[in-house]
């Protein structure tokens, strides 16, 4: 018998649902204004640094951002890619502006009629472009933006290590990828916190010391800003 068609990718069906309940208040009308971001449950992403990149793009314009990929080890020239064309790679996290997503919803039924591969990332990138004419951004510094851990041995990407990562990618990097143990998750965590409470202490004049008595506000936090203004007053 033939072999059984590709699963429909989870990330496609959640659009698609989003996509035809737009004319309620859950539905892609409201997430429609910005972006969004699609990414593996193994990442780490720094919240502040994200929205620092996004606010200079216009959500109007059809963007399609992250780690561009074009397969590994034994997938390489398997994906039924052009030679021209590449997807970004889902795991360190894929950018769509409102407009990517207002043009790539309507064919998304075709697309999930017309798999080719079972990587949901790929996929979605073949749908994008195919609505857009937009690839993934081939810029190098993606390479650090959205850090992806690789290795010799390992197609799919290896472990992110704290310690074995340069500082300089660590503090430029938007997000990380993968963080499958709990360990690395909660001193990635860490370092991002006390590098938080270090810049805030030039920024105010003020010497915050970390510590589980304080306010808990990890470098993840949105209402980091609040709190600064609540310690600028207090102080």
């Amino acid at each position: 018998p033939p072999p059984p068609p590709p699963p429909p990718p989870p990330f496609f069906l959640n659009l698609l649902s989003a996509y035809r309940d737009s004319s309620t208040s859950r539905g892609l009308g409201d997430v429609y204004k910005r972006q969004i971001l699609r990414s593996d449950d193994d990442v780490y992403v720094k919240v502040p640094q994200l929205l620092e990149f996004l606010a200079p793009l216009d959500h109007r314009e059809p963007h399609y951002i992250g780690q561009a990929g074009r397969g590994r080890g034994v997938e390489e020239g398997q994906l039924g890619l052009g030679w021209h064309h590449n997807f970004c790679m889902g795991g360190p996290g894929v950018l769509l502006s409102s407009a990517a997503l207002r043009l790539t919803a309507p064919l998304l039924p075709s697309c999930l009629g017309s798999l080719v591969t079972q990587h949901e990332d790929v996929e979605l990138g073949r749908c994008v472009t195919r609505a857009t004419g937009q690839s993934c951004t081939w810029a190098y510094d993606m390479q650090t933006k959205f850090y992806h851990s690789t290795s010799a041995e390992e197609d799919r990407g290896s472990e992110v290590v704290p310690n074995a990562v340069a500082e300089r990618t660590l503090d430029r990097a938007i997000t990380l990828h993968p963080l499958k143990r709990r360990g690395n998750m909660e001193a990635v965590d860490r370092y991002y916190s006390w590098f938080f409470w270090y810049i805030a202490s030039f920024r105010f004049g003020y010497w915050f010391k970390y510590s589980s008595n304080w306010l808990n506000c990890n470098y993840n936090c949105l209402d980091c800003n609040h709190l600064f203004n609540y310690l600028a007053e207090e102080t």
